[in-house]
């Protein structure tokens, strides 16, 4: 904010401008060890300038994948993943102004403060929730199972059911990864890149350790 300085009687405008610097509103957040969580706020904020930090919607993906996209500016109630690159877990996110990214048709639910089903139904279709859990030691989506969901984080819904969990794998681009729905240990299909497949189509993959080639 700029400010015209003006002498004690009034009387005279200086020449010069006093810069007044308002430090911006911050919103602090959490993220567990694990360098994961799911976060939601009622005020737009911006982690563009936020060492250590990135912020995720969810999109529905190719081959039975989640495509999990960075965004910067998160328009006020929208559910993100965020993660930890630094290995921090407590950080002051700005709050945002002036125009939001885009996050439509995003996976990531905002928590209502209610239980979540595992399944319900939304506009006629199945939906299935996931929370992100870790269990044995493994960080995860897991099947909601009527667990509560607070409202300054978020869950998973999706039209595709999981047998066991929802893994998640950040690649080389943290800008686009992957969330691949995992079926049964043995007998997976995994793309050249190491990403889960759960309906391959035709071309290479890795099954067990080896090559496969799906005609």
């Amino acid at each position: 904010m700029k400010v015209l300085a003006i002498d004690v009687n009034g009387d005279n405008v200086y020449s010069e401008l006093i810069v007044i610097t308002q430090a911006a509103a911050t919103v602090p957040v959490a993220v567990t060890s694990a360098g994961l969580a799911t976060f939601a706020c009622d005020n737009n904020l911006d982690y563009t300038n936020v060492s250590g930090l990135e912020a995720y919607i969810a999109k529905n993906g190719e081959n039975g994948t989640i495509a999990l996209l960075k965004k910067n500016k998160v328009p006020a109630g929208t559910g993100v993943l965020l993660r930890a690159t630094d290995g921090g877990t407590s950080f002051n996110v700005p709050v945002a102004s002036g125009d939001m990214d885009i996050v439509e048709d995003n996976l990531f639910v905002r928590g209502t403060g209610a239980t979540v089903a595992s399944e319900e139904t939304v506009n006629s279709a199945t939906k299935y929730n996931y929370i992100l859990n870790v269990v044995d030691n493994k960080l995860g989506f897991y099947k909601a199972n009527n667990k509560t969901v607070a409202t300054n984080r978020a869950y998973l819904q999706t039209s595709v059911a999981a047998e066991a969990r929802v893994d998640i794998n950040f690649g080389e681009n943290s800008g686009i990864v992957t969330v691949s729905r995992e079926a049964t240990a043995s007998n997976r299909f995994y793309d050249l890149q190491g990403r889960s497949v759960m309906q391959p189509t035709k071309g290479l993959y890795i099954v067990n350790g080896k090559k496969v080639v799906v005609k």
